[in-house]
């Protein structure tokens, strides 16, 4: 329960117990209360949040531009104006603020400039593109966390070109760019390693006079490089496989093609990186298809669709999440009807329709697979011309239902909609009671049942298009007018629609709006723009999305004229606990960042009270974490052996006492124990890890960690020998 009803709720039963004649105090009474609240409001929202400015130091009264942070939110990088006239610098810091921003580029003229800043989805690295008219374009990569300056990727010897596209594999590890560094306006394909430990590879063939390498994707385990282009015959698109490295292939893969034939542009590599679709008119020139291949290998492409009229073809298609089936638009029945499909990933069998027949002027216009990829959910005016609803049919085909409630006169389905993260709702906006008013509902994936999740809403209300779903499945987040017609507020409802939802912002100023929002990766907050305290003077608050606590204003005070910029301009971590944004927070006009985080002391602990490992395992390996990584100070703790039936110096372990250090930005380490294998036959023996001594930490449990060594040797039955003596006759 928020705390504002605790409050309320306790204020209105004490006035009602209060005698008659001691009434008198109640102005007494509602000062003590609002007191009471502002207290609670301040314990709230203050306590351990901590607003740092992480720009300013370097940047003068210029200001800062753009931000990116790392995927694990420690990092934040960013670029600003060191001087008026001066190009632009770029930055990096620790996201909490407690360094000095460290430059990555060097100075350089004032034609000079940089793009397509890119930090590695394992957040070791950011890549730099800098760009400069007397020179070819310059790939950088510089270490996060470290002050060394940024290392080349792309090869000194290249005199001219640009670099048009950059990728980073998902393991961070290479760099893949497309560049006309050997021949002016002819964009080949390379690669190169993050670190800077090897030159660039060019990844494609030699390309003939007006062809290029037009698109390309990353496979999902980054071993391979998938391209479209032009290579062998000009306007003559076709797909090649590459290795990522560049040490096999390349190799084409879409086949031979007809006469006049193409590779359409909208190739897809399938999640497990085993397959690649693509459409084409290999067969007939002007009849797109659908087929799916290798990504490596000698075998030809697999057609995926159905027989298709002269005039039919696949129109739109997607991989299942599991890579096990391709979902695909055609008018293979009917021209210029497009109906929806599903086939193995690898053919081997007929495509079979999913949707119900349509007639004439009716189409499947949108469809998306459940995350546990069992269901395909789509918008179409399947039953009416021009009515638009929702859909959900299983994914291998079988009977499809209606998602949505029944429609009023004039009403529709919104186009866009959402599937939950466990697959098992869907989310929709519809005019579904009264035309023209928008409100939201969430439905079952199998169509048993729907509801409005919305409160009723003011005349002329609506809920807006920019909903989301909590990470976790649980709730919706979404803005609407639900309660002053064109004064949009924050909402949250649960995803079942069982509890009447919450109202996540606090009170607005007078015209207020909550202008933007979005969710932290864990989903537990809402962090949302709104100019709750002046109109048109927009700052940044964070709400528990579950409406458990009233929401926190995360900037500091602003100066008059300041606020804080768009949600282009705020990132958030992982755990919603950082906020980094743009702000004129000090000086009217000039925009710094600033952070805003829980302060939290830091812990250290084992990951679990025991562990095990064989006697003839050679060694064991045992986790110390932090609960969040380290800050600017270095953590360490000492580790000791403090008891254990095992015995130690080599007997049937070794394992020296030592100290552990956690540098900024790390959250673990490791103690190993070296095991002995004695050949003895003994039991499971214990050996007992206690933490101790930390530094810039506390301890917390588990601090002492039981490590059983399992006997690997048996004690074999000895043979039995029996001595037998003659009988003796007694004289």
């Amino acid at each position: 329960m928020p705390v504002f009803r605790v409050l309320f709720c306790s204020f209105v039963f004490v006035r009602s117990v209060l005698p008659g004649e001691k009434k008198r105090a109640l102005p007494f009474l509602t000062a003590l209360f609002a007191l009471w609240v502002t207290v609670a409001m301040t314990t709230t929202a203050s306590a351990s949040i901590i607003n740092r400015e992480i720009s300013g130091t370097v940047l003068g009264y210029v200001g800062a531009l753009e931000s990116w942070m790392s995927p694990d939110g420690q990092w934040v990088v960013f670029s600003g104006l060191t001087a008026i006239g001066e190009p632009r610098g770029l930055f990096w810091t620790p996201a909490d603020g407690s360094e000095t921003p460290t430059r990555l580029d060097s100075p350089h003229s004032h034609d000079s400039d940089f793009r397509d800043v890119i930090i590695t989805p394992d957040s070791s690295h950011v890549l730099i593109v800098a760009i400069d008219p007397s020179l070819p374009d310059r790939l950088f990569s510089a270490a996060l966390g470290d002050s060394s300056p940024p290392v080349q990727l792309s090869d000194p010897l290249y005199s001219a070109g640009a670099i048009i596209e950059l990728q980073v594999s998902p393991d961070g590890k290479y760099a893949v760019f497309l560049a006309d560094f050997e021949i002016d306006n002819t964009y080949q394909l390379y690669s190169v390693p993050v670190d800077g430990s090897a030159l660039p590879v060019r990844l494609n063939e030699s390309p003939v006079t007006g062809g290029d390498v037009w698109e390309y994707a990353i496979s999902p385990d980054s071993t391979h490089v998938v391209y479209w282009g032009d290579l062998e015959t000009d306007e003559v698109h076709e797909l090649t496989s590459v290795s990522i490295d560049g040490s096999t292939g390349p190799d084409k893969r879409s086949g031979p093609l007809v006469s006049g034939g193409d590779v359409e542009r909208d190739f897809a590599i399938s999640p497990d990186s085993s397959r690649i679709v693509f459409r084409a008119d290999k067969e007939v020139d002007g009849l797109v298809e659908l087929y799916s291949v290798p990504i490596q290998g000698s075998s030809l492409p697999t057609e995926l669709n159905g027989p298709l009229i002269p005039t039919g073809r696949v129109f739109r298609f997607t991989i299942s999440p599991d890579s096990n089936r391709v979902l695909y638009l055609a008018d293979e029945d009917t021209d210029d009807v497009w109906e929806l499909y599903s086939a193995p990933l690898e053919g081997g069998s007929a495509a079979v329709k999913l949707n119900p027949p349509l007639t004439s002027g009716k189409n499947i216009f949108e469809f998306q697979v459940t995350p546990d990829s069992t269901r395909v959910v789509y918008h179409a005016d399947q039953l009416n011309d021009e009515v638009y609803e929702l859909g959900s049919v299983p994914i291998e085909g079988g009977q499809a239902v209606r998602l949505n409630g029944p429609l009023a006169a004039g009403g529709d389905v919104d186009r866009e909609f959402l599937i939950s993260p466990d697959s098992s709702r869907v989310v929709y906006r519809a005019d579904q009671e009264t035309d023209e008013v928008y409100e939201l509902y969430s439905a079952r994936v199998d169509g048993s049942d729907w509801v409005k999740l919305n409160a009723p809403l003011i005349i002329g209300g609506d809920v807006e298009d920019d909903y989301q779903i909590a990470p976790d499945s649980s709730r919706v987040v979404y803005r609407a007018d639900q309660e002053v017609n064109n004064v949009y507020e924050l909402y949250s409802a649960p995803l079942d629609g069982l509890t009447p939802p919450e109202k996540l912002n606090g009170a607005l100023a007078q015209n207020g709006d909550v202008d933007s929002f979005t969710f932290s990766e864990d989903g537990r907050w809402a962090i949302y723009l709104a100019d709750e305290s002046s109109d048109g003077v927009y700052e940044l608050y964070r709400a528990d999305a579950a409406g458990a606590e009233p929401a926190m204003k995360l900037n500091g005070p602003l100066v008059s004229g300041g606020d804080v910029e768009s949600f282009s301009h705020v990132a958030i971590s992982p755990d919603g606990r950082r906020t980094v944004y743009r702000a004129d927070q000090e000086t009217d006009g000039l925009y710094e960042l600033y952070v805003t985080y829980e302060e939290q002391e830091l812990t250290v602990s084992f990951t679990a009270e025991s562990a095990s490992a064989p006697e003839d395992g050679g060694s064991a390996t045992v986790i110390v974490q932090l609960n969040e990584p380290a800050g600017a100070a270095t953590v360490a703790v000492d580790y000791a052996v403090t008891g254990g039936t095992a015995s130690g110096g080599g007997v049937d372990f070794d394992l020296a006492s030592g100290t552990l250090l956690f540098a900024q930005g790390v959250i673990s380490q490791t103690i190993t124990i070296n095991l002995v294998d004695d050949g003895l036959v003994e039991g499971d023996e214990t050996v007992v890890i206690s933490l101790s001594n930390p530094q810039n930490a506390s301890l917390t449990s588990p601090d002492t960690l039981t490590l059983t060594i399992v006997d690997d040797d048996t004690d074999e039955a000895a043979p039995a020998y029996g001595v037998f003596l003659p009988l003796l006759r007694r004289e």
